[in-house]
């Protein structure tokens, strides 16, 4: 017959190997998620290639590309100016589904001092801010306060700069000025 220890063997080993694995995933399951925040599986030229792709009448200003958290869900998202014929055009690709995908929205923006959804001259500059949600004339609509949310600005030295925050009511970026 066959010796009962040799038998026994891999079974004590399958228990001991088995405990190990466990303590192995019970790791991974709370490492993963903590490692994946503030991070992005987009970088910032995937994220132009996307943007520009499914944008292709737009002239697209790839130095201006800026990345940040923007809504709050712990992952990169990006932003980047573009020109559709004389009007100016804001990119925000931003994460979800804990940052395993990606959807753009674009903000049409006029030129001339005469429009309040419009700056008064280009070129403008695309600057990352702290999040703020009471500028000084009352909380803005669906915006949550946070040490990780960035909002975004854009300034043409002229005008009144536009402010951009993530609304988390409407999940888009909204915009206000002074």
């Amino acid at each position: 017959g066959a010796d009962a220890s040799v038998l026994r063997t891999p079974a004590r080993l399958n228990g001991t190997l088995g405990a190990v694995s466990r303590a192995i995933l019970v790791l991974l399951v709370f490492l993963i998620p903590k490692l994946g925040h503030a991070s992005s599986p987009f970088s910032p030229d995937v994220a132009y290639e996307e943007i520009a792709t499914n944008n292709p009448n737009v002239r697209w200003d790839r130095p201006s590309l800026v990345e940040a958290d923007f809504n709050d869900d712990g992952y990169t998202d990006f932003a980047m100016i573009g020109y559709e014929e004389e009007d100016l055009v804001l990119a925000v690709h931003a994460s979800s589904h804990e940052g395993s995908r990606y959807r753009s929205e674009l903000l049409p923006f006029g030129v001339g001092g005469s429009i309040q959804g419009a700056v008064c001259s280009l070129p403008v500059t695309l600057s990352i801010h702290e999040q703020v949600c009471d500028p000084g004339e009352g909380l803005l609509a669906g915006c949550r306060e946070s040490k990780r949310s960035k909002s975004l600005s854009l300034e043409d030295g002229e005008c009144d700069s536009i402010h951009l925050y993530w609304n988390h009511d409407e999940e888009r970026m909204e915009w206000w000025r002074r």
